[in-house]
């Protein structure tokens, strides 16, 4: 990895981590598992006991604000 394509890493997850700081604690908790834990929307539902209209698909999330 070139030192841009560094700096373009770690300003983007400062701007995740700042994202996630603005979160309500239940919205940081369903974002941290299907980014970071990679799990499927199957299993957030299931985990997270939801129903699957309470689950959006990431892509309909607004990416930049």
């Amino acid at each position: 990895m070139s030192p841009l394509e560094a700096a373009f890493r770690a300003k983007s997850y400062e701007r995740y981590r700042n994202a996630l700081a603005q979160l309500a604690a239940k919205d940081r908790e369903l974002i941290v598992a299907r980014i970071e834990m990679q799990w499927s929307l199957s299993e957030i539902v299931h985990r997270f006991q939801l129903s699957t209209v309470d689950v959006r698909p990431v892509r309909s999330w607004p990416l930049d604000r």
